[in-house]
């Protein structure tokens, strides 16, 4: 008897208790959040790298606890290999779009990322990619962010670079002829010919490829000082061994996929000295919160950071951040939010103009510059390895220079842009101003252009050339 009477005065708490679990569960939202890169293939390590990034900043954001709109987030990834593939890529978009993802961090490839927007774009995400092909933020999609700079700032500056810094006159063009690839190759050499440099050789590979024997020797017998690849790390790497193989003392230089740490993995001793690359966002090292997000990613992941973990890391903080603000969920709501703010990140400052490029003033050290709409900025994005006989790291001096402004304080305010400022004069004297030597690669490593990737731009919503 006094067991059923037990059973009895149980049975109403534990179905209290039920009813409870049961309002709890409902005050939960779950969004997901997409990611689409190469998880398999020669640039699985990028795409696994970005995921990890990704994955980082969903754990922090969910350790949150996040409440907006009265129900606390729960994010979740759902991650698609897109292996660096066009119609792999549309085929993930329409998957990740037809399962409910309106956030999504990626693509890593230009070739995917241009014609899998549209499908985004029509399925109403948000969409954060670190595709660079200038291309990619043309069609005017609303939600689509660039989180680094362009193939437009980083080929123009290596070949600015290339001509200021190297004082080469005779350079080589290679490129994979993928979207990245032939991108940054025709803005290097678009640059490079207004510097007044000959480009005595262009030829072209794929981004499958592994021996450059044939390419390579045609070049040679030309004898350029320095030799641009447009293209990835995979490929970048057995060409340094085979320049090296054949005796070639040309300089190999590239954009950002070139500064991947898989470079110097799979080129060994070949690529000290030889390769050469232009990050297109804020060396880790030098940012000021950089080391302690390096630390972070191997203790969870067990393996260092690459190019862009930091920039995905960032952006999806950048978005958790806007939902707050906007108290809501929804990416048109949330993209309004991303439109019209900025965000301190561990790379680096994060802002977007009107058809979704990086626009801020981004600083290595973490800061930034008060330059106005309409200001020639000139950003200079350091580095930090180790120059013979000095036996410690070089950092970059600070890099700000708003040539037709100066920098202001909270205090003051910058003085107007000059109207009557020819902008290719300025952007060459921001340009000339913002370079210093480069830093010779520690062993394994690439060598980085510590500020030779110094971005000039004309910061105006009207500007078609408004990336960064």
């Amino acid at each position: 008897m006094k067991n059923t009477q037990k059973i009895g005065m149980l049975a109403p708490l534990a179905l209290a208790a039920l009813t409870l679990a049961g309002q709890a569960s409902a005050q939960e939202q779950v969004v997901k959040i997409g990611h689409s890169g190469p998880l398999s293939g020669a640039n699985a390590f990028a795409g696994k790298d970005n995921e990890n990034g990704v994955r980082l900043a969903l754990e922090e954001l969910n350790a949150k606890k996040m409440v907006v709109g009265g129900k606390t987030l729960k994010f979740e990834l759902v991650s698609e290999d897109d292996q660096c593939d066009a119609k792999s890529g549309v085929n993930v978009a329409q998957k990740l779009v037809d399962g409910g993802v309106k956030f999504v961090m990626g693509p890593y490839c230009s070739g995917v990322t241009i014609p899998a927007s549209r499908i985004y774009d029509a399925g109403g995400a948000l969409v954060s990619t670190v595709g660079t092909n200038p291309k990619v933020t043309q069609n005017g999609y609303k939600n689509l962010y660039r989180i680094i700079a362009s193939d437009t700032q980083i080929g123009s500056n290596m070949a600015t670079y290339a001509a200021n810094v190297l004082k080469v006159k005779k350079v080589a063009v290679v490129d994979d002829r993928t979207a990245f690839g032939q991108g940054v190759a025709e803005e290097f050499t678009k640059e490079a010919k207004k510097l007044g440099l000959t480009v005595v050789g262009q030829e072209f590979t794929t981004d499958k490829s592994v021996d450059f024997l044939s390419i390579l020797t045609s070049l040679k017998a030309k004898q350029p000082e320095a030799t641009f690849f447009g293209g990835y790390a995979p490929q970048a790497a057995p060409m340094a061994r085979q320049m090296q193989q054949l005796g070639l003392t040309a300089k190999l230089l590239g954009g950002d996929t070139l500064c991947s740490p898989e470079v110097g993995k799979l080129g060994g001793d070949a690529v000290n000295d030889t390769v050469i690359c232009a990050q297109g966002g804020t060396m880790l090292d030098k940012a000021a919160a950089g080391p302690a997000f390096k630390a972070k990613y191997k203790k969870r992941f067990n393996i260092d950071a690459d190019a862009y973990a930091a920039s995905y890391y960032d952006q999806m903080l950048f978005i958790g951040d806007a939902m707050q603000k906007a108290n809501s969920i929804d990416p048109n709501k949330v993209g309004a939010e991303i439109y019209k703010a900025s965000y301190q990140g561990v790379a680096g400052t994060y802002a977007y103009d009107d058809k979704g490029n990086l626009s801020a003033v981004i600083d290595a050290t973490g800061g930034r510059v008060g330059c106005r709409r309409g200001d020639i900025a000139a950003i200079a994005l350091g580095c930090a390895h180790d120059i013979p006989g000095r036996g410690r790291p070089w950092h970059a001096p600070h890099s700000w220079t708003c040539c037709d402004a100066p920098p202001r304080s909270r205090r003051s305010r910058a003085a107007p842009a000059s109207r009557s400022t020819n902008s290719s004069r300025a952007a060459a004297r921001c340009a000339k101003s913002a370079i210093w030597p480069t830093a010779k690669a520690s062993s394994h490593s690439p060598t980085t252009v510590c500020a030779a990737f110094s971005t000039v731009q004309r910061r105006s919503r009207n500007s078609a050339a408004s990336s960064t």
